[in-house]
């Protein structure tokens, strides 16, 4: 049994059938989860499309924390229903809990992330206890993928 496109309508008049257009689907989805992944591309997946990048302002060694809101917060398209919970993958690697280091060729994983100021718009997140083989330089510049999820 195949059953689509259903629309209940109040009381004892049926109206035409008024499908949502796509731009709008989209926009009620993304209320739940959003990427900063192409909307065909699946979250964990290598692409340097959309991606975020971050110029490293201080020097960070291994076990440091790095704030990826030096270079602004993360803005969401569309207000989540709650303030979501945030993974940052790597661009390269396709790795969670990772960013590539584009300037050293290198990655940086990390123990955890925290929101220093959430919202159902914007979200500031600091990166905990990174590692990796190596310092983050100043200057350096870093690229992440995130995905951010308010499902029920």
């Amino acid at each position: 049994i195949d059953i689509a496109q259903i629309q209940f309508n109040a009381g004892d008049v049926a109206l035409p059938y008024q499908p949502r257009q796509y731009a709008e689907e989209l926009a009620l989805c993304m209320r739940y989860f959003e990427k900063s992944y192409d909307v065909d591309v699946t979250p964990g997946s290598s692409t340097g499309w959309g991606m975020e990048t971050l110029f490293a302002h201080d020097i960070i060694g291994i076990g440091g924390n790095i704030d990826l809101f030096r270079s602004g917060p993360i803005r969401f398209k569309v207000p989540k229903r709650v303030t979501p919970t945030i993974q940052v993958f790597n661009r390269a690697t396709r790795t969670i809990k990772s960013l590539r280091n584009d300037s050293a060729g290198t990655d940086i994983q990390f123990m955890s992330l925290d929101l220093i100021t959430g919202g159902q718009s914007q979200v500031n997140v600091r990166l905990l206890d990174l590692s990796g083989p190596n310092t983050i330089n100043a200057g350096d510049m870093l690229s992440y993928h995130w995905t951010a999820d308010a499902e029920l």
